[in-house]
């Protein structure tokens, strides 16, 4: 029998189509949404506030204050902060560093999680997390564990501590912080409004500086000073110090009427301006050292390691400086703090040579020295006998990013576990340490504090002094080496060689401007300080920042030594003796006095009895010399106008100007003579010789007066007369008849 069609084999299919496009329809608003609300986690950060406490004991809880951010332009959706703990061990400076600076996940066990609502785009949300029992993340006596705060891909490494029990001798820790001047090109212009503004400003009390110093009064920290912050300056109106002399302290300048005012300032000469301005402030900054006991630094804080290949006497004379300003302020000035970390008997000789002085103790990284384990403390001796202060510099750097407010939370925790690498090299031992953070600490004063109380607060840190560490290295044994293979890179200086003796002559020829200005003993003491600043250890690492203080200076110096200068002419010398004159332009703002112009000739065929003048010119003006001069042989001959001062040393550029000698000489008046002679003997020849021929013929030239036998004037009509012919007067008688 044939099968026709079935209904029942359709009925399923239809039904399955009609399942599916419900089961579409039905997806279709959660498909349109799922892209709103998928969290994109890499535009979150976590930073961490606080850890509490410190260090915890085993059945204390600890916890963790972060801040969560969204950098996206849109709300981030709600979600689950994971706490997961480190697997890598932390046995040194550099497992503890790069667990700090990693971001990728943990492999270790979830041991907190928290809820984070949705952020707002752009904003920031508090959260806090909190682990329940702190002796579950260690078994050890005591700990820092490395823990990993995880949103999704946004990940933050941090460290806790934790402490079973005391098994350890504490380490003393003694805190040393600089206070010297940034790399500021601002403060070592040409003298102007902006120049005094910029030191007003770097040395105010809120100052970076200001804020140093007041924020470690009362407590621990120890500072080390740039004498030059503390030097008076000298006024433009008072006695001028010699560049060359070491300023006194007590001989700060203190006008009866000091303007007080921004626009009495600006109506003075800039460099007194400065000098007031700078001089308030010393006043202020040695009142706040007074009971300080600080460490001076070589004024200027030169750069040591860059200077001492060729010793420069100036240095020795900034740590005179600074001997001086301890002795004022209970302070002391026998500790050297190169700029380069490194170690090496040769270049501590070195410093001693160009400080004048051995320092009782020379600042040097902890990790720049062989280890040994009866030479765990900051305070040692190298086989040389030259005492040592050993930074810790990986703690140290931590403590400097602890006392800046943006990342003072999350460096407080590298600090502690920091702490805790070098407990471990010798936790029975009882040793010193030195935490001294770099030049350049710009540090807020509330987080400064924060981390000190923190570090009270660690179990196995104690309090030192600098003094103790100083006089630990004077009593330590000789066996201190430098450690092997130690490349590992410095700031570079831009001290270079030919840099310095660019410095060198620029100073010779500030020296020379100096000797012929009327204001030429304040301009060149402000030149040598300008000079001496660019051999502070502030430029390492800040190449621009120098190039364009001495880029300015060299200009500055070029232009002063070309502003008195011989004017260029051409001289047409027609005799054998006569007088030249030059003209002398000086186009400087103030006067000048006592300047010597030298004429030298190039070949001698010139000769100038007195060939050196000088002369006073005032601003922006010109003055005419006159010399005597000698021509000996005709030709051509360059004649060289040096300018120099009362020294002899060149001032401006030298001219040289073009001579052309033509002298007549002693043959051409015989020539000249013999030519009147014969033109007069002409005269005598033509003369006698029209007489004759007027004799001959009768006639008689006009004008021509004649003499008679006696002398006497014979008349015109005599002279007709006796010139007549003879004819027969009888006849001439009769005619008239």
């Amino acid at each position: 029998m044939p099968s026709g069609p079935s209904i029942t084999g359709r009925v399923p299919t239809r039904s399955l189509h009609l399942l599916v496009l419900t089961l579409l329809i039905a997806l279709i608003p959660w498909l349109t949404a799922a892209p709103a609300h998928a969290a994109d986690n890499s535009v979150l950060g976590i930073v961490v506030r606080t850890v509490t406490p410190v260090v915890a004991g085993a059945g204390d809880p600890i916890t963790l204050q972060l801040d969560v951010s969204n950098s996206a332009s849109s709300p981030s959706a709600p979600t689950t902060l994971n706490v997961l703990l480190g697997t890598e061990r932390l046995d040194d400076t550099a497992a503890v560093d790069a667990w700090a600076a990693g971001h990728q996940a943990a492999s270790g066990r979830l041991v907190a999680q928290t809820e984070v609502p949705a952020i707002p785009a752009g904003s920031v949300t508090s959260l806090t997390v909190t682990l329940a029992r702190a002796g579950d993340l260690t078994r050890r006596p005591y700990d820092v564990v490395a823990l990993s705060l995880e949103i999704g891909s946004a990940i933050t490494h941090t460290f806790v501590g934790v402490q079973r029990a005391k098994e350890f001798e504490p380490l003393s820790v003694a805190w040393l912080v600089p206070v010297t001047l940034d790399a500021q090109p601002g403060l070592w212009t040409s003298p102007s409004v902006d120049r005094w503004h910029a030191w007003e400003d770097a040395l105010a009390d809120d100052s970076r500086i200001g804020r140093l110093i007041t924020a470690t009064r009362g407590t621990e920290v120890t500072l080390a000073v740039d004498a030059g912050l503390l030097t008076p300056v000298a006024q433009a109106s008072a006695p001028a110090v010699a560049p060359s002399a070491t300023p006194t302290p007590s001989a700060t300048p203190t006008p009866s009427a000091s303007p007080q005012t921004d626009t009495q300032l600006q109506a003075l000469d800039p460099l007194e301006a400065e000098a007031i301005v700078r001089n308030r402030a010393t006043s202020r900054l040695r009142a706040a050292l007074a009971d300080r006991h600080p460490i001076l630094l070589a004024a200027g804080d030169p750069d040591l390691a860059a200077l001492t290949d060729n010793p420069d006497p100036a240095v020795a004379l900034a740590q005179q400086q600074a001997t001086t300003l301890a002795a004022d302020l209970g302070g002391r000035a026998d500790v050297a703090w190169p700029v380069d970390p490194r170690y090496s008997d040769d270049a501590a000789n070195r410093y001693a040579a160009a400080l004048g002085q051995r320092p009782a103790a020379t600042i040097v990284d902890r990790d720049r020295l062989a280890w040994r384990l009866d030479q765990g403390s900051a305070g040692r001796k190298s086989r040389s006998e030259v005492p040592l202060l050993a930074r810790a510099s990986a703690l140290s750097a931590a403590a400097g990013q602890a006392m800046v407010a943006e990342t003072a939370g999350a460096a407080r925790q590298l600090f502690l576990a920091h702490s805790l690498t070098l407990l471990q090299e010798s936790p029975g031992l009882a040793r010193t340490v030195l935490v001294a953070p770099d030049r350049g600490l710009d540090a807020d004063p509330t987080a400064l504090n924060e981390l000190l109380t923190f570090a009270r607060s660690v179990p196995w840190l104690s309090s030192t002094t600098v003094s103790t560490l100083i006089d630990q290295a004077a009593g330590a044994d000789a066996v201190t080496t430098a450690a092997s293979g130690d490349e590992a890179p410095i700031p570079v200086s831009p001290l270079s060689p030919a840099v310095r003796t660019h410095l060198t002559e620029l100073g010779a020829e500030a020296g020379e401007v100096g000797d012929i200005r009327s204001d030429g003993a304040s301009i060149q003491a402000d030149v040598t300080a300008r000079i001496a600043a660019l051999t502070s250890s502030a430029w390492r690492g800040h190449e621009e920042a120098f190039g364009v203080v001495m880029q300015g200076l060299t200009q500055e110096i070029t232009a002063n030594r070309n502003a008195v200068r011989v004017a260029d002419q051409t001289i047409n010398f027609l005799a054998d003796s006569g007088r030249v004159q030059i003209t002398v332009v000086n186009s400087l703002d103030v006067p000048v006095r006592g300047v010597r112009v030298q004429l030298v000739p190039q070949r001698p065929i010139l000769r100038i009895a007195q060939d050196t003048k000088v002369v006073d010119i005032g601003a922006n003006s010109r003055t005419t010399v006159t010399y005597a001069v000698d021509a000996l042989a005709a030709g051509n001959v360059r004649l060289e106008a040096r300018v120099t001062g009362p020294t002899g040393r060149a001032v401006g550029p030298t001219t040289s100007m073009l001579v052309r000698a033509t002298p007549t000489g002693a043959g051409i008046y015989w020539v000249l003579g013999g030519v009147i002679l014969v033109v007069f003997a002409l005269g005598l020849w033509r003369n006698r010789r029209q007489r004759r021929r007027a004799a001959a013929t009768g006639a008689t030239t006009p004008n021509v007066v004649q003499v008679d036998d006696d002398g006497d004037v014979i008349e015109q009509a005599r002279i007709a007369r006796d010139h007549e012919p003879e004819v027969d007067r009888a006849d001439t008688v009769e005619e008239r008849a």
